[in-house]
């Protein structure tokens, strides 16, 4: 919750945003930070993670963060949803038939991550 932004709309801008805060708050780490636990106030989440395991996590943050600024800022729904595959999984929804042909992704969410959380709801929207 630490990154989480509440003025964002949809889920693809939540995801974006959690990953830039992330990446630009734990920037050169010089040990792994404590997170505060989002469910039991004044308890951190413990891991077990060395610092070089953070720090591969934190690039891995950084690579998924350029893709996906990438699939947002892309007009195409089918390219779009083609990027967000890639980070997010092989169970990511394509769009449906005919979203593709340069269909610009503010007109009409043809992705369920694009669309907004209102719209969504916040149960997983491709599990």
């Amino acid at each position: 919750m630490e990154c989480f932004d509440p003025h964002q709309k949809t889920f693809a801008d939540h995801f974006v945003t959690v990953l830039a805060n992330a990446v630009t708050r734990y920037a050169n780490p010089s040990q792994v930070p404590q997170l505060k636990d989002p469910a039991i106030v004044g308890e951190r989440i413990k891991t077990n993670m060395s610092l070089d395991e953070f720090k591969l996590f934190l690039h891995t943050m950084e690579e998924s963060l350029k893709l996906a600024s990438q699939a947002l800022a892309e007009e195409d729904i089918a390219e779009s949803a083609k990027t967000w595959g890639n980070i997010l999984g092989p169970k990511f929804p394509p769009p449906p038939k005919g979203g593709s042909g340069g269909t610009k992704q503010g007109d009409s969410p043809k992705s369920p991550f694009a669309g907004p959380v209102s719209q969504v709801g916040i149960a997983k929207p491709f599990a």
